[in-house]
């Protein structure tokens, strides 16, 4: 039997609405897949050297002079602004301080200040805000602001410095991590939409020396080099007064675009605004001449 005109236009009406539909889901599919790759963040990236640590696995290691439990240390996580925290420690032998920075991808630290702290501070991050520390930053080869390494280390963090770095930590025979990656000038790292700048400027505290900087949060890391009403930590073993005034010179430009400047053996923040009084004496005629 024919199908009669009523049905035939029927019979065609329904398939093309059936295509319409089918392409409405393709294009709506379509759509909402770019709008997810759109807003998913970038993966964790950086321009650091990587290094061969097993070269180093079974390398001579002395003995810590810290404590390696302080359950009584006082300790904290406090925010500064937006996702951008200090961790601050106070341990022998003087108070010990760091930004961390918060991303959606995980954390970024520097400076792990004593291992009998590092555990806390791991463990802290991941229950507060359900992420992993990603990347570890040394600002210098001292041995009171990089052990802990290993801790966050071993839980997947790499673990960052300046090339000089690992001379220290291999030479003097620390027992922390050595970085998984180094710079020698300038490196940076991107995670979760953020950014972390490592400076190498000039030997100034240590010849190892980064500045760290969170240009979005208008952030720098200025460990042991900028202080806090106070003269700078001088420690003739590893101290070079030039290239902490042409650090400090650096610090200074830095301060048109940085607003918050970490010293890291302080329970606060100081101001770039504050760094020539530091420049005035080092720069003077005569200073740390010897008769």
């Amino acid at each position: 039997m024919r199908n009669s005109p009523s049905i035939l236009y029927a019979t065609s009406r329904f398939g093309a609405s059936l295509s319409v539909a089918r392409r409405w889901i393709i294009a709506t599919a379509g759509a909402a897949l770019w709008t997810q790759l759109l807003i998913m963040p970038a993966p964790a990236a950086d321009n650091g050297i990587e290094i061969d640590r097993g070269k180093y696995a079974n390398r001579p290691l002395r003995r810590s002079p810290f404590p390696q439990s302080c359950p009584n240390t006082e300790r904290s996580l406090v925010q500064i602004s937006g996702n951008l925290y200090r961790h601050t420690n106070q341990s022998w032998p003087a108070v010990h301080s760091g930004f961390v920075l918060i991303t959606s991808e995980g954390a970024i630290v520097v400076d792990p200040a004593l291992k009998c702290t590092s555990t806390w501070l791991r463990d802290e991050i991941k229950a507060r805000f359900n992420q992993p520390v990603k990347y570890l930053i040394y600002t210098h080869g001292h041995f009171d602001h990089i052990e802990g390494g290993d801790v966050f280390q071993e839980a997947g963090a790499i673990v960052v410095g300046q090339s000089n770095a690992v001379d220290a930590i291999v030479g003097e025979r620390l027992p922390t991590a050595v970085p998984d990656k180094v710079y020698d000038k300038r490196m940076s790292i991107e995670l979760g939409g953020e950014t972390a700048e490592l400076f190498y400027i000039a030997p100034s505290h240590s010849n190892s020396m980064s500045m760290v900087l969170f240009p979005k949060q208008k952030a720098l890391q200025c460990t042991d080099v900028c202080e806090s009403k106070t003269f700078p930590y001088m420690d003739f073993l590893d101290f070079y007064y030039d290239g902490w005034i042409e650090t400090l010179n650096w610090v200074l430009e830095s301060g048109r675009r940085c607003y918050r400047c970490r010293a890291l053996h302080a329970r606060h923040e100081t101001g770039p605004a504050r760094a020539p009084r530091l420049y005035d004496r080092f720069a003077r005629p005569g200073f740390g001449a010897r008769s």
